[in-house]
């Protein structure tokens, strides 16, 4: 029954999320957290930091976790292919009708309408994660915990990704950016 729960579940969320795996991360939050309370909000921050550093689409890096946390490999394997199979489904159809999707000027007019949402969704979601992170969370003002070592490692990275700029005349890739990140992490924290 897990399986069939994981595998509609992420079905839904990768058939009404537009704007790729960040865009996904305030659905997930609500199905997986509030809708069917498989984790608190902090695991699944936790898992949110673990799929974005990892590689691969973060929607199938997530889905795979939190499916194996639920109910081991066959639960990764029914959550991720609940999440790729809107998309594959969607493109296959799109793929097949491509021509009359590209002139018709309603379809032009939803898809202008969703960059907004996604934007918003995405920057909600920015938000929020670097208020857990670096805040303790949105909660009342007695309950405000300022941790500096998150702070300090987000300093510690736009510094260096901007003297590398300045520099190399180039943006320092994102997987050394990952790896600094870890390393400072790993330092800060132990």
């Amino acid at each position: 029954m897990i399986n069939f729960e994981l595998f509609i579940t992420f079905f839904l969320i990768g058939l009404f999320s537009f704007g790729g795996g960040a865009a996904m991360m305030a659905l997930i939050e609500q199905e997986v957290v509030v809708n069917h309370m498989w984790m608190t909000s902090s695991e699944l921050y936790r898992f949110f930091g673990i799929a974005e550093s990892t590689p691969g689409p973060i929607a199938v890096n997530i889905a795979t976790a939190i499916g194996f946390e639920q109910n081991g490999v066959l639960g990764s394997l029914c959550a991720t292919l609940g999440v790729i199979l809107p998309s594959f489904i969607i493109i296959l159809i799109i793929s097949m009708l491509f021509k009359k999707f590209a002139k018709n000027k309603y379809f032009k007019i939803i898809l202008d309408g969703i960059k907004p949402v996604i934007i918003g969704l995405i920057l909600a979601m920015i938000i929020k994660i670097t208020c857990i992170n670096i805040f303790g969370g949105f909660g009342y003002l007695e309950q405000f915990n300022f941790d500096f070592k998150p702070f300090i490692i987000t300093i510690i990275l736009v510094v260096v990704y901007f003297i590398s700029i300045k520099l190399l005349k180039k943006k320092m890739p994102p997987i050394l950016l990952i790896c600094l990140s870890i390393i400072v992490g790993i330092l800060i924290y132990s």
